[in-house]
């Protein structure tokens, strides 16, 4: 894992000069593509766990065999729309790439099904949008930015043996850890009397106040959001905030943009980061909502992780430090492409919970050289040392249960027909070791 830095000559060059197409020529060339009719796009019918099928709208920008890059917008229930800064870069960098609009947004249909909007059933869309796109192993790049690098994630834990490339921007891999960062540091920064009637508004349930907006833009947006004057906002993110659904935001990530009390609320995937072996690049910006040094130790955790921080951006750092972001972007494209990066084995989590006989072993996982060692004695949020006052709390519950549940992590390997058995360990509150994680790595 590395920061990506740039010289100071190529700072000064436009996007064209910049970004060197990957694919010359045949970039534009769509012939034999079966969307060249409308241009790119499509409605791709989507099945649901009911057995009802909706569709969703996406849409093709270039032709590259090698470099597919599909785009999950964030929200949840945004559009593609405020992602179309794309279109200036990589166009110029050869990089085939296809707009999205999740069930329930934007172009696409948008059922009154509020048990759709569920976590695991966008994992599922997001696959059988990959399969009728066509993408493979050998071309595909997922893109999720800020809940699209939930889905990201999540998409990797399940599918990453279709994936070439992962990049999760502006996303932390725990809600409870960005929970806990809004508290410490983005709520403080507010002068008391705004934060107090910010959360006035939202104790009330009046979130749709005029006045709760207006408290936000010019305390949290411009700030954190979007650093540039509300009235200098690009059409394409305005044209996004006017779009969004409400029923999906509010049902997944809550009313209140200070905190997450949605579905999401107990998301975290800090510890299963390491199962995520494709290359994956972390983006985060210096005035980002999300905690920047959470990400840049996200991206130390993939196994091949790169950090790119955005010195001058908050969490849409596409815009307010565009150079920099997709320079950083397309770098790490053609560096995959170029082999400079590459994917290790592939990993798949079972939630378990303990044996009833209080052994070390699952099902037919031998864990018979099992060795406990203190492997991670760092918060997830602060990087420092568990202590009463961190609000990191990487393992659910309060800071007490992260110093008493801390810290001790085992690798047990069991070499069978190829595969090799992990558990993790933790020390429960009566002090003895429990099993609570397993997974098997395929290589």
């Amino acid at each position: 894992m590395k920061r990506l830095g740039f010289a100071l000559a190529a700072l000064v060059l436009g996007p064209a000069c910049a970004h060197r197409p990957i694919v010359p020529g045949s970039y534009l060339d769509y012939t034999g593509r079966n969307d060249a009719l409308s241009g790119g796009a499509r409605m791709i019918p989507i099945e649901t766990p009911k057995g009802q099928t909706f569709r969703v709208w996406t849409k093709r920008t270039g032709n590259n065999p090698t470099a597919k890059v599909l785009l999950l917008h964030g929200g949840p229930g945004a559009t593609h729309e405020y992602l179309e800064a794309f279109d200036s870069f990589f166009p110029a960098a050869g990089i085939e790439y296809y707009y999205y609009d999740q069930l329930g947004s934007g172009f696409s249909d948008r059922p009154a099904e509020p048990d759709l909007w569920d976590l695991p059933r966008f994992v599922e869309e997001v696959e059988q949008v990959r399969l009728a796109l066509g993408l493979r192993r050998e071309n595909f790049y997922l893109y999720g930015h800020s809940w699209g690098g939930i889905l990201a994630m999540e998409y990797a834990l399940k599918y990453q043996e279709h994936l070439k490339g992962l990049v999760v921007s502006n996303m932390m891999s725990s809600c409870p850890a960005y929970d806990a960062y809004a508290e410490a540091f983005l709520a403080p920064e507010m002068p008391p009397e705004t934060l107090a009637e910010i959360r006035r508004i939202e104790a009330a349930g009046d979130t749709a106040n005029p006045r709760y907006m207006e408290l936000l833009m010019s305390w949290h947006y411009t700030r954190h959001v979007l650093r540039m004057p509300a009235e200098e906002w690009p059409d394409p993110v305005n044209r996004a905030f006017a779009h969004l659904n409400p029923e999906i935001y509010v049902s997944m990530q809550g009313p209140s943009e200070l905190g997450i009390t949605g579905k999401l609320e107990e998301w975290d995937r800090s510890r299963h980061l390491r199962l995520i072996s494709v290359p994956t690049l972390v983006i985060g910006g210096r005035y980002d909502t999300m905690d920047p040094r959470h990400m840049e130790w996200m991206a130390s955790e993939f196994p091949n992780g790169r950090y790119l921080h955005c010195s001058n951006g908050s969490h849409l750092a596409m815009y307010d430090d565009q150079e920099t972001y997709f320079r950083g972007l397309v770098e790490f494209v053609r560096d995959v492409e170029a082999g400079r990066l590459r994917g290790g084995e592939v990993g798949r989590v079972h939630e378990a919970a303990e044996p009833e006989d209080g052994s070390l072993a699952f099902h037919d996982a031998s864990l018979e050289e099992f060795e406990v060692e203190p492997a991670q004695e760092e918060c997830f949020l602060c990087l420092g040392p568990y202590r009463r006052s961190c609000g990191g709390f990487p393992h659910g519950g309060d800071a007490v249960w992260c110093e008493m549940w801390w810290a001790f992590e085992a690798c047990a390997r069991a070499e069978r027909a190829g595969r090799t058995v992990r558990a993790e360990v933790g020390v429960a509150p009566d002090g003895e070791i429990r099993l609570f994680r397993w997974w098997v790595a395929e290589r």
